[in-house]
């Protein structure tokens, strides 16, 4: 079974987008890769592992009670003749399909409730087969039918024919003489126009074509290197520029700070000055005392 023409059939779009028939946002558009594990670190002891195996004995085991107990209607009974106690209760099997079962396999909330219902799941190798054979069948019905048709139309519309005439040949024969026809005139069209510029230009007129030419493609060089001479100047000019108004800048910045601090030196110059006056004026009264004292 082919699993992309099931679910292409279904209504999948193919690789690079989901299950979703029209929007790829919802839904996964790749395989999710998942690791292997076939260690047991992680996963509980052996215990654990042999107890999920057992559980995989629980279809036999169902089938094997079932048959135990289809010997006698009431009691079961062995090949030896001892007679063998009816199990207390519905058999696994009987849970599962018949009327003894438990609501947790049937019912609304049952075990089966939660599974899909729905047809079989057909095979996709035999449908292409078989849908191959149809298309195959059916091009070949409508082919017939299309002849069978368009003899019935031309056999209508044509008149009928004196039996002294030939008989036609048939339409794929005009299409091909039509075809033929075509050629020719494209090949003679083609000659023509080869022969009219052959005989207009002559040779002296294509070379000097190619020399104006060259000559055009020569000067849009020189064009070319005028301007990128152009464009270097002007950037030379401009470094220029920038580096001379940096040096002034940096030479008025320069000026700047030593006016200031002529500036600040004349200020604390007379500072002092001031300071020394100041003293000398306290000073004087004091020495006019003493002098007046000694004389």
């Amino acid at each position: 079974m082919d699993a992309s023409v099931y679910l292409k059939k279904q209504g999948w779009r193919g690789l690079g987008h989901t299950l979703h028939p029209s929007d790829d946002s919802s839904g996964l558009a790749r395989p999710l890769l998942l690791s292997r594990k076939d260690d047991k670190q992680g996963l509980g002891t052996d215990s654990v592992h042999r107890k999920a195996a057992a559980t995989d004995q629980w279809w036999l085991d169902a089938f094997d009670q079932q048959l135990k107990n289809l010997g006698t209607p009431g009691t079961g009974s062995s090949t030896n003749g001892t007679a063998t106690p009816t199990p207390a209760g519905p058999t696994r099997l009987e849970m599962l399909s018949g009327n003894k079962g438990y609501s947790k396999y049937r019912g609304a909330y049952g075990l089966y409730a939660n599974f899909v219902r729905g047809g079989t799941i057909e095979g996709t190798m035999d449908a292409e087969v078989a849908e191959t054979s149809s298309t195959s069948s059916t091009s070949a019905t409508s082919a017939t039918s299309a002849t069978s048709a368009s003899e019935a139309n031309t056999a209508e519309t044509t008149p009928e024919r004196d039996d002294t005439t030939k008989p036609g040949k048939t339409t794929t024969g005009k299409r091909k003489r039509r075809e033929d026809d075509d050629d020719e005139t494209r090949k003679e069209e083609k000659t023509e126009k080869k022969r009219r510029k052959q005989g207009s230009d002559s040779k002296e007129e294509r070379r000097a074509q190619k020399d104006e030419a060259k000559r055009r493609k020569k000067e849009e060089k020189r064009a070319q290197r005028r301007i990128e001479k152009a464009a270097e100047k002007a950037a030379k000019k401009a470094a220029k520029k920038t580096a001379k108004k940096t040096v002034k800048r940096e030479a008025r910045a320069a000026e700047k700070a030593k006016e200031k601090e002529a500036k600040m030196a004349a200020k604390k110059a007379a500072k002092k000055e001031a300071k020394a006056l100041r003293k000398a004026a306290e000073k004087a009264p004091k020495a006019q005392k003493v002098a007046k004292a000694s004389a």
